[in-house]
């Protein structure tokens, strides 16, 4: 059963990027927390961009949140007002490699962290990529484009080259539906 939210704080608002708050809430057997904490934030997509010849659109670049350079995919927070997941998908595949794809299949959402909520990854495997323009994420980062067969993402991929939860989850959500032509 839910847990009945009794009262909800504001602990420390940054807005757009996070807010933190403090639920009381009651469980089940009525016992009662004071100060559940919760972190919201944007909900997000990310992509898995293959290529016809089966090698995947991939970012390397600078985050700063764990302090280094690794490999990515092409992500966006869903920032632009009654947004689908969809259309945010295509905007930053766009924005961030300048390709766009014929083909888009939903893999799925997952929360980011099931105890303080963290907003929802929405992943998608975009397949027929072409090329329109060059990329412009307008964002703080630099990332360059790296293209990678399938057999070498998933190495990186084991090796924790892709040192994000996302990018984890939507690799093996990816390679799964392309193992099972799902």
């Amino acid at each position: 059963m839910p847990w009945q939210v009794l009262r909800t704080r504001s602990v420390l608002d940054c807005t757009p990027w996070f807010h933190v708050v403090a639920d009381d809430v009651a469980l089940p057997d009525g016992q009662i927390i004071e100060g559940f904490y919760r972190i919201e934030t944007m909900d997000f997509t990310m992509i898995f961009p293959l290529r016809a010849d089966v090698q995947v659109l991939t970012l390397r670049g600078y985050k700063h949140g764990p302090g280094k350079i690794m490999y990515q995919l092409p992500a966006g927070y869903m920032d632009r007002e009654n947004e689908s997941p969809l259309a945010c998908a295509q905007r930053e595949l766009l924005e961030e490699t300048g390709h766009i794809a014929e083909e888009w299949r939903a893999l799925g959402s997952l929360s980011m962290d099931g105890n303080r909520g963290m907003g929802r990854a929405h992943f998608f495997l975009a397949q027929g990529l072409q090329a329109v323009a060059a990329p412009d994420s307008g964002d703080l980062e630099t990332l360059v484009v790296k293209w990678l067969p399938v057999d070498a993402l998933r190495r990186h991929w084991r090796a924790g080259e892709f040192d994000n939860a996302a990018a984890t989850a939507l690799i093996g959500l990816a390679l799964d539906a392309l193992a099972h032509g799902a």
